[in-house]
């Protein structure tokens, strides 16, 4: 299987995540997925690695556009981002270790299936031991301060 890019956000109150993947990481694939963030986003934090994708400049204008304040983690540095870090290992052990797919499409379905485990069922002790999506609707929470990647 050819390779793959991935994009991860992160709803840090309720830990809900969202991918995008594509064959490259450029900022079009991050600028896409701000795109699609509907909950409301002024003055939330936009924290990331120090990827150059990250800091291009149609990336922080649209981070500006859209109310974020930018944040990136320091050169080197995986713990200034743990819960995404985390996150990526947990998704990568589920999905990606020891298994093989025939083509990006069945890795692609096998990943949105696990995806909504992880926002829908699996507790999170983070969160009250109740999944994202519970702990989101039992607090009324209709967007997040952090977005992480």
């Amino acid at each position: 299987m050819e390779s793959f890019q991935r994009e991860t956000t992160l709803e840090e109150v309720c830990r809900k995540f969202g991918l995008a993947f594509d064959y490259h990481m450029r900022a079009d694939l991050v600028t896409s997925v701000i795109e699609t963030i509907t909950f409301p986003t002024a003055g939330a934090i936009w924290h990331s690695d120090q990827g150059k994708q990250y800091g291009a400049q149609c990336t922080l204008n649209l981070l500006l556009q859209k109310g974020f304040q930018q944040s990136m983690s320091r050169a080197g540095t995986p713990t200034d981002n743990s819960i995404a870090e985390r996150f990526v290992g947990t998704f990568k052990l589920a999905v990606a270790d020891h298994r093989s797919y025939r083509t990006l499409g069945h890795f692609l379905g096998a990943a949105e299936t696990w995806i909504n485990f992880y926002n829908t069922l699996r507790p999170h002790e983070g969160v009250g031991n109740c999944s994202p999506l519970h702990y989101a609707q039992d607090h009324q929470l209709h967007g997040a301060p952090l977005i992480s990647l």
